[in-house]
């Protein structure tokens, strides 16, 4: 009888004493959210990049329509005693919409369309700012039409692509 209760307690003992295993596994919950915005998109308008009426010189030289409708200054390449000063020149606009106080950046792709004695530059067509509370940002500019030597009498068209990106 005594070895059937060695027996038994040392069973007892093997029985209570299993093997201890750590934590091998853990969950968590995550959760996704989004918001939808306004898609950005860019118009050009009311008004188009103009110069208006310029005499070209044998000497060439640049007219620059400022922003704000200023008007533009002439040099070599113009002359005010032909009446193209303040004839039809005026700046451009374009505006952009999207989400109430977005940051947007706007830039202008490469002005194409000129003869090669001709080159435009439209700095303030390139830039950033914020959509404010309405949701729209209209940015004006004007730019500096540079006309070579000896360009002869006609129209002159260039045109650029506004590309507008929330930041």
């Amino acid at each position: 009888m005594k070895n059937s209760i060695k027996l038994l307690a040392a069973l007892s003992i093997i029985g209570f004493s299993g093997t201890a295993f750590a934590q091998n596994s853990t969950t968590a919950a995550a959760t996704a959210s989004a918001t939808i915005i306004q898609p950005i998109s860019i118009s050009v308008g009311p008004t188009a990049l103009e110069f208006g009426n310029i005499v070209a010189t044998a000497n060439g030289g640049s007219v620059t329509e400022s922003a704000n409708n200023t008007d533009y200054s002439l040099d070599a390449g113009s002359d005010p005693g032909a009446g193209n000063y303040g004839t039809g020149g005026h700046d451009a606009s374009f505006t952009i919409t999207g989400a109430n106080s977005a940051n947007v950046s706007y830039s202008a792709g490469p002005i194409t369309g000129l003869p090669g004695t001709v080159s435009l530059s439209i700095p303030g067509a390139t830039g950033s700012g914020n959509l404010g509370v309405g949701g729209s940002l209209t940015v004006t500019y004007g730019g500096t039409l540079t006309i070579g030597a000896g360009v002869g009498a006609g129209a002159l068209s260039a045109s650029w692509t506004e590309t507008a990106m929330y930041n």
